[in-house]
This record gives structure tokens, sequence and C-alpha cells, in this order.
């Protein structure tokens, strides 16, 4: 329905789609407030479409250096989104610490129990493998 959405300034990129039950979101370089912004709305418009039914989140943070402080609030408002829009599960490849600590304070913020490192995959299998493991789980319960 919306295919790839994208944003890039002079500080970072990302892209942004879906993929069946998976919400995908590729970052490269810091993100800040204007970037942010736009990723929630981005955000947003795709987790609406993927509502009705359990989904996923798959973020490659790899190439992330970080969000500003301003970002972090926007980053922080898009998880919040996408749980109360049904998504049921999060993978991520992360390899920046602060980003692995600014992921795990969302986290807390937001009432999610399970620590962002049970979450974190080397590789897009390993974190695909894990998101598709919880939705066919899902998917049998409903």
């Amino acid at each position: 329905m919306f295919g790839t959405l994208r944003y890039q300034d002079k500080y970072g990129h990302y892209s942004i789609w879906t993929d069946g039950q998976v919400l995908f979101c590729i970052v490269h370089g810091v993100i800040g407030e204007t970037a942010a912004l736009r990723f929630h709305r981005h955000f947003c418009q795709l987790a609406e479409s993927l509502a009705t039914q359990p989904w996923a989140y798959c973020a490659d943070l790899s190439a992330c250096d970080g969000y500003t402080n301003e970002a972090a609030q926007s980053v922080k408002r898009s998880h919040q989104f996408g749980i109360t829009r049904g998504c049921i599960m999060d993978a991520y490849q992360i390899r920046s610490p602060l980003l692995i600590s600014q992921s795990q304070k969302f986290r807390e913020a937001l009432g999610v129990t399970s620590h962002i490192s049970r979450h974190i995959f080397t590789d897009d299998k390993g974190c695909i493998d894990f998101l598709h493991s919880a939705l066919s789980k899902t998917n049998n319960i409903i």
C-alpha cells in the first residue's frame, strides 16, 4: 500500500516498509529531531496499516550511531504507538552501546519487561526467524 518510505538529511537516513506482518526499518547515521519526527509519521502510517492483526517490528540499527535527546522522545512515541496498535514483538541489529542503552530506556519507560539484549541479533535471518516464531505462536492462538 505505501511501499518503502524514506528520509535523508546530512546526518543520516532511514528506510521503512512492511512485508507481511512485519514492519522493517534500516537506519544509518545519527537521528536528529527532524528525522525522528518524520520517522514517527512514517512508522505510524505503516503501523496503522498492520493494526488489524498482530505484527512485529524489525530494525536494522547496525549503522545507526544513536539519537539526539530530542529525537529520542519521538522514537519512544513510535514504540508506544506500535504497542497500542498490536505490535507483539521486536527484534534489532544494534552495535552501538549508546543505542542499546537508549533502546533499553524506551522499553523500561513503556513497561516492556524483557531486556533489549534478548531481542538483538547479528543478522537479518536471526531477527526474522525470532519474529516469525513469535507471530506464528500468536496466530495459532487466535
